[in-house]
């Protein structure tokens, strides 16, 4: 078969070219298009196309990032992984939520029990505060009694300690408040998340006080 004689040159080129050539080109800050068998210097700094040796694109490569671009990729990066994080540690408390009661009338018993040992370690935290106060009260009497001489070392000893422990237990009873008021938060949040995962009706929640 004769080739028609427009397609003798193209048929030539073609013929010249390898099977794995690949041709790369882009355009430049003038609009002009660079071609070339390697990337040319002008393209590396933008984006530019990868032919085959049919001249068909095969591969599309973006312009490199500038530092303000890259700067805000890795904040949406580190957003977008964030927000992953969140979902993911929202879904396994999920999780442990529903596998850890049987029941909203479940979750309520475990929830007074943990309201009353909070309330009894705050109790007793009160009464050691109030213990070291009557301490220092008597301390204080018993100072009354050196108005006009010097403290003896065995009671200004005491009242360092009681300054030291009466200090210890105010924070302990701070922690021991926080704590109560900590376990009613988690617990009330836990409930209002079970109703709504297994698509309960709200019930009244027992009354537990706040001592």
């Amino acid at each position: 078969m004769a080739w028609p004689k427009y397609l003798i040159p193209i048929a030539f080129v073609l013929a010249a070219i390898p099977a794995h050539a690949r041709t790369y080109c882009c355009t430049d800050e003038n609009h002009h298009r660079i071609c070339g068998d390697i990337v040319p210097a002008q393209c590396q700094s933008r984006a530019y196309n990868e032919f085959n040796s049919q001249g068909v694109l095969s591969r599309q490569y973006e312009a490199p990032l500038t530092h303000e671009q890259r700067v805000q990729r890795d904040i949406e990066l580190a957003r977008k992984a964030a927000e992953e994080h969140r979902a993911a540690e929202a879904a396994r408390r999920d999780r442990a939520l529903i596998a850890s009661y049987s029941s909203v009338a479940d979750l309520d018993a475990k929830r007074s029990r943990a309201m009353a040992g909070a309330n009894a370690a705050l109790k007793l935290a009160q009464e050691r505060v109030e213990g070291s106060i009557a301490r220092k009260q008597k301390l204080e009497h018993d100072a009354e009694r050196f108005r006009n001489k010097a403290l003896s070392e065995n009671l200004k000893g005491s009242i360092r300690d009681n300054e030291s422990e009466l200090a210890a237990r105010q924070a302990t009873l701070v922690e021991r408040q926080k704590e109560l008021v900590d376990t009613q938060t988690r617990y009330d949040e836990d409930r209002q998340r079970y109703l709504q995962l297994t698509n309960t009706a709200p019930a009244a929640l027992p009354a537990t006080p706040l001592h």
